[in-house]
C-alpha cells in the first residue's frame, strides 16, 4: 500500500521506506529538509545526505556527519 505524503506541517517529520533505507521529509518553517540516511540498512555508512529547498525554491544538498 502506497503512503500518501499529504500535507505537512511545520515541526513534523514524514518517513518514508523502510528502517534499511530511510528517507525522512522535515518541515522546519522556513525550509524543508530531505534527509536519506545512509546509516541504516546492512552496509551503513556514517553520513547523511540534507536536501534543504527553502521558501524561495532554492536547493541546496550537503552531506551531514552522525
Amino acid at each position: 500500500m502506497e503512503k500518501s505524503l499529504g500535507q505537512i506541517n511545520p515541526g513534523q517529520t514524514f518517513d518514508i521506506g523502510t528502517p534499511d533505507h530511510l528517507t525522512q521529509i522535515q518541515h522546519k518553517g522556513p525550509y524543508v529538509d530531505v534527509v536519506d540516511h545512509l546509516d541504516k540498512g546492512p552496509d551503513p555508512v556514517p553520513v547523511h545526505i540534507v536536501t534543504r529547498i527553502d521558501q524561495n525554491g532554492q536547493v541546496d544538498s550537503d552531506w551531514g556527519d552522525d
